[in-house]
């Protein structure tokens, strides 16, 4: 019997799963966006600031700290918007400012996100922590649509007047609704990603299977071939003892 020759499925399973691969990666690049800056505090820093001056609601610095009836120091919106306080859980009501905590973390020294330098070092500068005022005289605010290309830098009034002649500004809600067309779609793709890896791995899996299978048949055609040769051989010696059978019976009737 002619050997039997089998397609190999594992390949194609390999080939879809490059193919989509390579097509995934073609989306990608199509529809790829420029990476979104996410929004930063302007000012970071210099030193870690003490677990003391942070929030146990939104475990940042506190921002207007204000006392609880229950004698804790929150952010006067994170005291505002939870109903128990994290550390006893008592129900939440504001007392008073806590000027003391205010007073410490005005003292910290932080640094411009904007990369705004000390005069004359070329090096990052520091400053005390006064936000409102360093804004205001920051010169390397960035526009809110530099990420769709507008070049703008400047201090909190030249920013404001740039925003009314920016040629992005006009066009935000679309700019916004283009994104969030965007990130539906890549959202989508990986959905898609996901779903396709897994067919892509049953189908590997399937492949596997069904070269298993093969092989088991593969070896039962063997012992077909090998049972087939001998019974053929069985038949051919059986033919010639009936051969010599009728030779032998003609011999004795001519005699």
């Amino acid at each position: 019997m002619p050997p039997i020759n089998t397609p190999c499925r594992s390949d194609s399973a390999i080939s879809v799963c490059s193919l989509h691969s390579e097509s995934s990666t073609s989306l990608r690049s199509t529809f790829s966006l420029p990476e979104e800056e996410e929004e930063q505090e302007p000012l970071v820093f210099a030193e870690q600031p003490s677990g003391k001056l942070c929030c146990q609601l939104c475990y940042n610095v506190f921002k207007d700290s204000v006392i609880t009836t229950c004698g804790h120091t929150l952010c006067r919106r994170c005291a505002l918007k939870s109903e128990k306080c994290p550390v006893n859980h008592a129900k939440l009501t504001v007392v008073v400012n806590n000027i003391a905590v205010a007073e410490q973390i005005r003292e910290l020294v932080i640094r411009c996100q904007h990369g705004c330098h000390a005069a004359g070092t070329g090096k990052p500068g520091v400053f005390e922590m006064n936000l409102e005022a360093h804004l205001k005289e920051c010169e390397r605010i960035k526009c809110p649509h530099s990420k769709y290309g507008c070049t703008f830098n400047g201090n909190q009034d030249t920013y404001e007047t740039h925003l009314e002649t920016c040629r992005f500004e006009g066009l935000k809600e679309f700019l916004q609704q283009t994104d969030d067309r965007f990130h539906e779609m890549h959202v989508a793709l990986a959905q898609k990603d996901q779903e396709i890896a897994f067919l892509c791995s049953m189908l590997g899996k399937l492949s596997e299977k069904i070269d298993q299978l093969e092989k088991s048949l593969e070896l039962k055609f063997d012992v077909l071939d090998e049972n087939q040769s001998k019974l053929s051989e069985d038949l051919m010696e059986f033919r010639r003892d009936a051969s010599m059978l009728n030779d032998e019976l003609s011999h004795t009737m001519h005699a």
